[in-house]
């Protein structure tokens, strides 16, 4: 794939993610090297307002009410992702996410 392609690619997700108004500080590009073929795809929403991740162990990582709002936000992520390239396949068609609450 060349530059203007993936510039192309980076672009259309891009586009898909701004549209449903969910996410903030959204980042797409391609790895670099021998993971060129991958997209990357660095996104934030905002923590829910039940969040009581101060209550849960730091091994634990996030309340229930984050982790289920970040699972449904990861998964839509990826769908859209996929359908705004046409990827699929092994690893959700090389797509990478970094999905943070902030």
């Amino acid at each position: 794939m060349n530059a203007a392609a993936k510039r192309a690619e980076n672009l259309k997700v891009k586009r898909a993610l701004n549209w449903t108004n969910r996410f903030e500080d959204i980042r797409v590009s391609h790895g670099k090297g021998t993971a060129s073929g991958w997209l990357d795809i660095e996104a934030s929403i905002p923590t829910p307002s039940g969040c009581q991740c101060d209550e849960v162990p730091r091994n634990m990582g996030r309340c229930q009410t984050c982790s289920n709002l970040w699972t449904e936000n990861y998964r839509e992520i990826k769908k859209l992702a996929q359908c705004a390239t046409g990827r699929e396949g092994e690893y959700d068609g090389n797509i990478q996410v970094k999905l943070t609450l902030t």
